[in-house]
């Protein structure tokens, strides 16, 4: 009886184990095929003014990096071909293809392989739960992804990323940053919202969110933006290792807010214009420039 009874618990368990399997397998779902973008809560990054910091919770020399900005740092030849990094994916118009690899005996899923069509960029997302690497490890422009499912969402964390920049007009990332990212998908339409944790750079973690629709047609040229990328020299007669520079001038971006009618303290970022209740301080600034430009 006891033997019979030991048996009849070790096969409720098994029945049990199985269960849960199975239920985290239904949970999971296929993000394998071509993906393009329809929208994202953020321009083109390339579109940015100087002087444009709005939306970002940067902290003061983040700030004071963006006011010595020079544009013409784009055309030192080491900047010319710089890819986008994994923070930046998603917040630019790229073609993006996801498969699987898994282990031939059990099927178990070991990696999702992403490939960027803009610049040729691969990334695996590793999901056997291996942990991060040192922090002494190569930093690379992809980094190091590991995921994992919750329920039908794809939670994502990526570390060791290069340096890179969370605007393209002076606000840098640094080294340190970790980008953690949930992949939604919903029929034929997928959801990317990804959050920026930056310590040197930002108060806040940075959020934003792209959508995505799963595309059958995709031309062979979509896959090839900038698949090779040849620097050159575009201004002739300046030294070698020349850095385009100015001193920090916060006036350089007044052309900004007078081209939108914006308070220029309202251009200066920081977390407190991300939320809802900046808006009244924001009309209180609007009135009294409206109030100094009719007395003027």
């Amino acid at each position: 009886m006891l033997r019979a009874n030991g048996r009849k618990h070790r096969h409720l368990l098994l029945l049990l184990a199985m269960t849960l399997v199975s239920r985290s397998a239904v949970a999971q779902v296929s993000l394998t095929g071509d993906w393009q973008q329809t929208d994202r809560t953020e321009p083109i990054i390339a579109s940015y003014y100087i002087g444009d910091f709005t939306a970002l919770p940067i902290k003061p020399a983040a700030l004071q990096g963006g006011d010595s900005w020079d544009e013409s740092r784009w055309s030192q030849p080491e900047r010319q071909c710089t890819p986008y990094g994994a923070s930046q994916v998603f917040r630019n118009a790229a073609t993006v293809r996801l498969s699987e690899e898994r282990d031939p005996l059990t099927q178990t899923l070991v990696t999702i392989n992403m490939f960027v069509s803009t610049f040729a960029q691969s990334r695996t997302i590793w999901m056997d739960g291996r942990p991060h690497p040192s922090k002494y490890a190569a930093h690379t422009w992809q980094g190091f992804s590991t995921g994992k499912w919750d329920g039908n969402i794809l939670t994502v964390t990526t570390t060791h990323l290069k340096q890179f920049w969370h605007r393209r007009n002076g606000i840098f990332t640094s080294d340190q940053t970790v980008v953690t990212e949930q992949f939604i998908r919903h029929g034929n339409r997928m959801t990317i919202v990804s959050m920026i944790e930056d310590p040197l750079v930002l108060t806040e973690p940075l959020v934003y969110s792209a959508n995505m629709v799963n595309a059958t047609d995709v031309q062979l040229g979509a896959w090839q933006t900038h698949g090779n990328c040849q620097p050159d020299i575009e201004i002739a007669g300046r030294p070698t290792g020349y850095v385009p520079n100015v001193m920090p001038d916060p006036k350089r971006g007044m052309e900004f807010a007078t081209k939108y009618g914006l308070p220029f303290e309202a251009t200066r970022g920081g977390a407190e214009t991300l939320y809802p209740e900046y808006r009244e301080k924001l009309k209180k600034l609007l009135d009294a420039s409206n109030q100094q430009a009719a007395s003027q």
